[in-house]
């Protein structure tokens, strides 16, 4: 498998649709390995049928595989999964913190939203015009963390 990461990273990188395929049969995998490349390559490749195929395995995966599926989603989110990931969000959005780090601007437009929805305040630093690392997104802002307070007293 360590031999094949790159290999099908760079084929998402490249936006080849034949890779969705691949990923059904990584998904379905027992091997939670396979399980996180699959994700990890319809992260990278970002299309809107990716982005598809990633709230259905959200919808199916219990609360840490969750969290690490909503996560993923929030890099790549676009205005067009706005609605889906709004639910998803929801699960998050509750007072404490959260690393948002990689998230798109869509993304994080997005739980402050559904943060106001619930009462729930928000304070953090948003550092604009730095990007992650290796990042491809141009979306894409980086956040250390968002602190949200239980504003309903």
């Amino acid at each position: 498998m360590i031999l094949k990461k790159p290999a099908l990273l760079e084929l998402a990188r490249r936006k080849d649709t034949s890779l969705m395929d691949y990923c059904e049969t990584l998904l379905s995998s027992e091997d939670y390995e396979r399980w996180l490349l699959g994700i990890d390559a319809l992260v990278v490749l970002g299309t809107p049928d990716a982005v598809d195929r990633l709230i259905l395995v959200y919808a199916k995966s219990l609360n840490d595989e969750r969290k690490y599926v909503l996560s993923m989603v929030a890099r790549i989110l676009t205005a067009e999964h706005v609605k889906p990931f709004s639910i998803m969000v929801r699960e998050v959005a509750c007072p404490g913190e959260l690393d948002v780090s990689g998230w798109t601007k869509t993304a994080i437009s997005t739980l402050k939203d559904v943060c106001k929805r619930f009462g729930i305040g928000i304070s953090g630093e948003v550092c604009l015009g730095i990007e992650p690392k290796g990042s491809h997104n141009p979306d894409a802002m980086q956040i250390d963390e968002i602190s949200t307070i239980d504003n309903k007293r």
